[in-house]
């Protein structure tokens, strides 16, 4: 390290909607940031896809701005890690080219498949030694049946199969690392004896060499290529970590780290989870179990429907937000998700009786139907948009709720509900979550606590982590 240079630790956020680069110092205190937009294709019902390659490149754009900033603040970038999306599943070619778009986990196109899977296999002994609901198509278990029966020479052409940060990592190091979690939230992972499961392999004619090599969230992956060092600004002394899951990094930087605390998210999506010290069966159904550690597990549940839901009041309703401002003598240019708060702080609790399904893009825990289609209820000649807006952000909070009690076998007594990500900044939201659930809700401190956990595993790695 340069002479008077600080040290930084970054944390990669691989995000559905956006891909960002936090650099924070030894006391978890934000230094720098840098984000960019992931373009998410819907090109037909059921898919949903994103480009590996470009999501690569705006990786390398946004950590390479950072490392220059931090740079020019005299920091020096001591150690790296990932935080990514799960359910990813792409084909790449004996030279580790995107041979696919990535299939994210929005995309349930495999529905018929993963019917087969309920009808062929015994599902509660095979979430017993998974932890997923194998049988829905969120899961890539599915999603690789899809590529096998509808496009036969992608899937024998295909090299591996691999999540998107495998793909990463291998541009990266020319390895395809997959961590535990990232693993065992793909449907044939065993989270009992740490291994690809060979049942499940089996059943999809996969062999285990078209996978990933499975390591540990913080082990260190040694040097970067070169020519990436170069593009980033980084050097052999740069320790990277492979990192976790998304939603597994939330809750280690929301310190959530026995079952007597739960970190609560929406983002793209919404979740609600709890780390665990022994792998969770079928007593909580609604639910899913991944691996963590050696030692540890996480549990917890997924809605697929979080900010999604906003995302479409923004596009139907925007024209009637920035009216509705103007005629109240509202500040215009807030922009639409301050906007959206306002306006639904001005409405009732229970939208004077109007009730949103917001199932958009079908639903995951607790309920696990890829079908379920959006509604809302009791609609009068009273209601106005204002009314829909607020009772959409409710119906979040209501699947948010029903994960929440699917937990409850796992919990310890009264668990606390930390609640992180942008939402969380948000009364209205908080206010609406605590009532929902009928307690207190605790604001983390950090609104990026994905990076955050994620550059916490690197200065673990590195010896520098508090504690």
């Amino acid at each position: 390290m340069g002479v008077g240079m600080a040290s930084a630790y970054l944390g990669i956020d691989i995000g559905t909607s956006n891909i960002k680069a936090h650099a924070f110092d030894a006391g978890g205190y934000e230094l720098r940031s840098e984000s960019r937009e992931c373009a998410v294709s819907y090109p037909s019902e059921g898919r949903c896809v994103a480009s590996a390659k470009a999501i690569f490149d705006s990786f390398l754009a946004v950590t390479s701005s950072v490392v220059r900033a931090l740079g020019d603040d005299g920091h020096k970038v001591r150690a790296m890690g990932f935080s990514a999306h799960m359910h990813s599943l792409l084909c790449v070619d004996r030279d580790g080219e995107a041979i696919s778009d990535v299939m994210l986990w929005a995309d349930t196109r495999a529905r018929s498949q993963a019917e087969g899977i309920s009808r062929s296999v015994d599902v509660a002994a095979w979430r017993d030694a998974t932890g997923c609901r194998v049988q829905h198509p969120m899961y890539p278990l599915s999603k690789l049946l899809w590529i096998k029966e509808n496009d036969g020479d992608l899937f024998k052409g295909a090299h591996k199969f691999v999540t998107l940060k495998e793909y990463m990592l291998h541009r990266l190091f020319g390895e395809y690392y997959c961590d535990y979690t990232t693993a065992s939230s793909q449907g044939y992972y065993n989270i009992r004896s740490q291994s690809w499961d060979a049942e499940a392999l089996g059943y999809m004619g996969v062999a285990e060499s078209r996978l990933g090599t499975v390591v540990e969230c913080c082990q260190a992956l040694g040097r970067i290529k070169g020519e990436y060092e170069r593009i980033l600004g980084l050097d052999g002394e740069t320790v990277v970590v492979a990192g976790s899951g998304d939603g597994i990094m939330a809750n280690l930087g929301c310190g959530v780290t026995d079952n007597s605390k739960v970190s609560s998210s929406i983002g793209t999506s919404g979740a609600v989870r709890t780390t665990v010290r022994e792998p969770v069966g079928g007593e909580a159904e609604g639910t899913w179990c991944y691996s963590f550690t050696k030692d540890s597990w996480v549990v917890g549940g997924a809605i697929h429907n979080g900010g999604l839901a906003l995302k479409w009041i923004k596009r139907e309703f925007g024209p009637s937000i920035e009216g509705y401002l103007a005629e109240s003598g509202q500040r215009r240019g807030m922009g639409l998700s301050k906007a959206i708060d306002l306006i639904a702080g001005g409405v009732p609790p229970g939208s004077e009786g109007l009730t949103v399904l917001p199932h958009f893009t079908g639903e995951r825990s607790p309920d696990w139907n890829a079908d379920a289609k959006g509604m809302m209820a009791g609609l009068t000649m009273g209601h106005t948009f204002r009314h829909i807006i607020r009772a959409t952000m409710e119906g979040v909070m209501y699947r948010l709720r029903s994960v929440f009690l699917a937990m409850g076998g796992c919990l310890s007594g009264d668990a606390e509900v930390i609640a992180n990500g942008g939402y969380a900044y948000s009364p209205v939201w908080l206010q609406m979550q605590a009532d929902i659930f009928g307690r207190a809700i605790t604001v983390n401190g950090v609104e990026q606590a994905s990076a955050l956990g994620a550059a916490y595993l690197a200065m673990h790695a590195c010896g520098d982590a508090p504690g």
